[in-house]
């Protein structure tokens, strides 16, 4: 048992150097935060397996440094949101008044700490969501366009015994398609 608790200290310890020190755009938010809820669960499962009446000081180490690292877990997830533009990065590295990186492949997330990223979260936040609802309109207006340019049809028929009129036959498809298309905008 000991030993898998110190097992358990080195390897979430090794983690959070990875998850703070490595290149913060290279990882995986969402895993991040996985890993964080695994090790909290974990704690639980080896804590119910010790006697409750004797501490063990390696639990409680692990438990505590899980813990400072969980606070971060929404911060992670919203600064993970592959919606994230340059733009706004800039909005973001101006909230902790610092020059965005010429690469947003460099920085990491102990420099963000380190800059007081935590106390503007809520903005952070905002800042996400708001890249996300971009996003999904970006793509809605993607597929309406590439729809109207590469495969919406007009039945075109001669107008009357006209061999260089015309007039577009049967609308009603294309009207409903249009109407659909102004729904999802």
């Amino acid at each position: 048992m000991r030993q898998k608790l110190w097992k358990n200290l080195q390897g979430f310890r090794e983690s959070a150097n990875i998850w703070f020190n490595k290149a913060f755009r290279e990882q995986d938010a969402n895993e991040i935060v996985n890993k964080i809820k695994d090790f909290e669960r974990e704690n639980l499962q080896l804590r119910a397996q010790l006697p409750r009446d004797v501490p063990d000081q390696v639990l409680e180490t692990l438990r505590n440094e899980v813990k400072d690292v969980a606070i971060y877990g929404n911060l992670i997830v919203a600064l993970g949101n592959k919606a994230l533009e340059e733009k706004h990065w800039e909005k973001i590295f101006h909230l902790i008044e610092q020059p965005k990186p010429s690469s947003l492949n460099t920085f990491n997330l102990q420099f963000l700490v380190e800059n007081g990223i935590l106390k503007e979260f809520e903005r952070v936040d905002e800042i996400s969501a708001f890249a996300s609802g971009e996003s999904t309109i970006n793509t809605a207006l993607n597929e309406i366009s590439n729809f109207w340019a590469n495969e919406a049809l007009f039945t075109v028929l001669s107008y009357r015994d006209s061999k260089d009129r015309f007039i577009i036959g049967d609308v009603e498809d294309t009207i409903a398609q249009l109407e659909d298309n102004q729904m999802s905008i």
